[in-house]
């Protein structure tokens, strides 16, 4: 029923119940029909004006990942970790990690830091350099543990190599090439068969050969490598099917493509996983300043996580076979491998 129709009708009632009372007469009647009479126009009222709804924003996609879709506000990163009590002991659990006698200066920033990404990227970059500058992230030591986690699946490419004239390698998404060039060492390649891309350029070296993408093509000619590694680079593609059928083009056959990734998609996992990135990138390294990162969340173009089953289906989808895969691991990042052959 209509507003208007539902007062015209509680209106009607009133009048004739005041009518029956003053006929029956009685004061007792009067009272009692003027409070059954107030109950109906106040729920009419009530009924007219429809229910109250009690709402809040949707967050906006976190960084691009997860599944959230953006709404109609934005919403800073550390504004929805201090929301998500899952997310930021992860986060806090990260830093002490990290550094524990950073912890206690971080902390009261975390949790109660301006409301701006930026801002609070800047307190703690200014209290980083301040007393613990001198503790930087150790490019070498973080290599090599990851080249550990890479073991099972190198083993066999290491056992076979003298099969493979030629070998080459590139990584694809490797940054300042660090975990690259760790590869390449385990394999005994050189800087001619080892190549580290990235969308970014480096400042280059001499265990590999440096090389830049545009995020959609990769510049080398078809069938050029025997193995191939995305190593937690794929979620920040931005278009991730391209670069999975370019990385197919430029694939031998037979060649090996290993990817690693964060293993989950929930809200709480995806803010940890873009607030670790944070840090990494612009509090205890100067890559990005923390107003650049802070833009780069805020136009939902950061990152988009998936689960392993969702990379399998894209590698898939661009010409590669499935050798093996593992469940997220029990470590800080929940961290999933794939191996594919071309």
């Amino acid at each position: 029923m209509k507003p208007g129709n539902t007062i015209i009708l509680a209106t009607v009632v009133v009048l004739i119940l005041i009518t029956i009372a003053m006929v029956l007469g009685g004061k007792t009647m009067v009272f009692l029909t003027l409070t059954v009479a107030g109950v109906a126009v106040a729920s009419a009222d009530f009924l007219s004006s429809g229910p109250t709804v009690y709402s809040e924003p949707l967050p906006p996609v976190l960084g691009g990942g997860g599944r959230l879709k953006r709404k109609t506000v934005r919403r800073t990163l550390f504004g929805q970790l201090r929301h998500n009590s899952t997310a930021m002991k992860r986060t806090l659990k990260f830093i002490r990690g990290r550094n524990r006698d950073f912890f206690p200066v971080a902390k009261p920033i975390l949790l109660h830091g301006p409301p701006g990404d930026a801002a609070t990227l800047n307190q703690l970059r200014e209290a980083w350099l301040k007393d613990f500058a001198d503790s930087k992230v150790d490019p070498t030591g973080r290599a090599s543990s990851r080249v550990k986690y890479l073991d099972p699946y190198l083993a066999g490419i290491r056992a076979s190599l003298s099969q493979w004239p030629d070998y080459k390698f590139i990584d694809i998404g490797a940054s300042e090439g660090t975990i690259t060039a760790a590869i390449a060492n385990e394999l005994g390649l050189d800087a001619e068969h080892a190549v580290a891309l990235d969308i970014v350029e480096q400042p280059g070296g001499d265990a590999v050969t440096f090389a830049r993408t545009d995020g959609q093509t990769i510049p080398f000619p078809d069938k050029e490598f025997d193995l191939l590694t995305m190593l937690m680079s794929a979620h920040h593609f931005s278009d991730v099917k391209a670069m999975f059928a370019e990385a197919a083009r430029i694939a031998k056959p037979g060649a090996r493509l290993i990817i690693r990734e964060h293993g989950k998609t929930d809200k709480s996992s995806v803010l940890f996983y873009d607030a670790a990135h944070a840090l990494y990138e612009s509090v205890y390294s100067d890559e990005t300043p923390p107003e650049e990162f802070a833009a780069r969340y805020a136009r939902g173009k950061f990152a988009e996580y998936r689960t392993i089953d969702e990379w399998v289906d894209i590698a898939t989808a661009a010409g590669f076979q499935l050798r093996v895969k593992s469940e997220p691991r029990e470590d800080k990042f929940d961290t999933v491998f794939a191996m594919f052959v071309r």
